[in-house]
């Protein structure tokens, strides 16, 4: 597996080494972050200038956790098959009103500096590992975003293609 590095060369933080570089875009992941054990408003000891930590589980951050909720909200299209390809990508279009909206049904708040950051990267695209690991990367401009799903879609349509590869379509090795 080769490694994934985001739009600005660094290693990709938002797979790890858990994630496909197959569909794996580059675009920006969130990493102005700080470990939280849970999700909390400002004022109940968090700093309101950090993307907050999602601590150990299944996000990165709170952001990312509200980027999930939105996906599987929006109805959108999800490249790929989580069972079937080990990884699935659903892109969405940011709406930090429907984040706010998702934070004061949780019982929290954004903070102004994920209000800021999810106001200056208005696409993003939610990948779902087999393990159940979600992370999200976030884009400032359509095209690379395009780009990145397109990518995505491209890998998904060559597993597929290889999947369902006739057997016979291959000689026979006598």
């Amino acid at each position: 597996m080769t490694s994934c590095r985001d739009a600005k060369g660094r290693y990709c933080r938002a797979h790890g080494s858990r994630g496909s570089p197959a569909i794996h875009g580059k675009g920006e992941t969130s990493s102005r972050r700080e470990e939280a054990p849970e999700r909390r408003a400002p004022g109940h000891g968090q700093d309101a200038n950090i993307i907050r930590g999602y601590g150990p589980g299944k996000f990165s951050s709170v952001i990312d956790s509200y980027s999930y909720d939105a996906s599987t909200d929006s109805g959108g299209e999800t490249i790929g098959d989580v069972s079937e390809m080990g990884e699935a990508a659903t892109p969405i279009e940011v709406d930090v009103a429907r984040y706010e909206e998702l934070a004061r049904e949780n019982g929290d708040e954004l903070t102004p500096a994920e209000r800021e950051y999810l106001g200056n990267h208005p696409y993003a695209i939610v990948f779902e590992d087999s393990q159940g690991f979600v992370s999200v990367e976030y884009f400032e401009h359509k095209e690379p975003f395009e780009r990145a799903v397109a990518h995505a879609e491209s890998a998904a349509e060559d597993f597929y293609a290889d999947e369902n590869t006739d057997e016979s379509d291959y000689p026979d090795n006598e």
